[in-house]
Formats: C-alpha cells, structure tokens, sequence
C-alpha cells in the first residue's frame, strides 16, 4: 500500500528475524518515508509473549505445553497504544489465531471514523488458543461490519451476507458505499503480470 498508493502504514512483525528481512524490504523499495516498522507483537495488554522463530510464515505465539527449540520471547503492545490517535482507514490481521487477542487490545482503534475495514485471517488457528472464531467474528458484526469479498481486477465488492470467507480471509467493512467509491476512484496500479488492479 505504502509502493502503490503512497499510503502511510505501520507494519508490526514479532520475529527478529523477519523483522530484519521486512527492514530490507521497506529499504529496497524506497518505502522508509511510508512505513514505520515495528519490531513486537500484538495482544490485549502490554507485556511479553513467546513466539516459535524458526517456521517461518506460520511462526505463532507458544501455548504452555508447545515444545520448541527455537523459541523467542517478544515485547507486546495494545492495537490502541501503537496506533493512538491516528485513525487508520484499513487494518490488516494475520496472526496465526492469535486475532482474538489483537481485537481485544483494538477498542479505541476499531471505533474510529476513519476506519472503513478489516481483513483478518480466521481459518480455524484460533482453537490453538481456546479462542472461538465464530464468536470473534460475531464481535466485528456487533460492532457495525459487514463482510465482503474484494474482486481486485474488476474493483468491486461482493456482500457475503454477514458470512466468512471460505478462503479464511474475511474483509469486514464498516461503510461500504464510501469503501465502493474509494476504490472506484483510485488511481490503477499495475502490478508486475502486466495487469492492473
């Protein structure tokens, strides 16, 4: 978002590791003005979690009983402590089930005007720690979003009727209509296949 649309983000990954690679990613593509990178995880409350290091996209945070070898112990901060004030317009969560937590650290961020949706990950991951997707999912309706399917090359939203997404990420919209109309009347971007979006 930061390359395409010259959009400010804030990007948040635990892993020393990946952190360093996402470090070189933003230098790379000249992005060091438009993202602020984060090396911490996401949770209710300020503290610390244990993460797996070493698995790559699918590192998570530890249960009590998961052995590892490669554990890393991370600094954790609220969605609302990190963000503060700014009010961001589009949230993206992939937390390997640990979602259930992020939202709970979210309340300011999530009832911001400026926020127009969410794309979190809930495909089942969540029952590693207890948590019931459904019921997160049912948290996001209550709280005034609707879900949708995002059809990029033809711009356009598809209402899933308050359903998830069979493809595990859901994109929960608070105003579809101003969404709809962003997208429509944003400049295209063409991506490397020779296609725009």
């Amino acid at each position: 978002m930061g390359g395409a649309a010259g959009a400010r983000c804030i990007s948040i990954e635990p892993i020393p590791e990946t952190f360093a690679w996402l470090r070189k990613n933003i230098a790379v593509n000249g992005l060091s003005e438009q993202v602020q990178a984060l090396n911490i995880g996401l949770g209710r409350a300020e503290g610390t979690l244990r993460f797996t290091g070493g698995l790559d996209t699918v590192n998570h945070v530890l249960v009590d009983d998961e052995a590892t070898t490669d554990a890393v112990d991370v600094a954790v901060q609220t969605f609302d402590a990190v963000v503060g004030d700014i009010g961001p317009t589009l949230i993206k969560i992939d937390v390997e089930g640990f979602e259930t937590e992020v939202i709970a650290g979210a309340d300011r961020g999530l009832l911001s005007s400026n926020l127009l949706a969410v794309i979190m990950e809930l495909n089942g991951s969540g029952g590693r720690y207890g948590f019931d997707e459904d019921a997160l999912h049912r948290t996001m309706l209550e709280r005034g979003f609707e879900t949708f399917r995002y059809e990029p090359f033809e711009r356009r939203l598809e209402s899933l009727d308050g359903a998830r997404s069979s493809s595990g990420n859901t994109l929960y919209v608070r105003d579809a209509a101003k969404l709809a109309e962003r997208v429509r009347t944003a400049p295209r971007f063409r991506l490397g296949i020779g296609k725009e979006i």
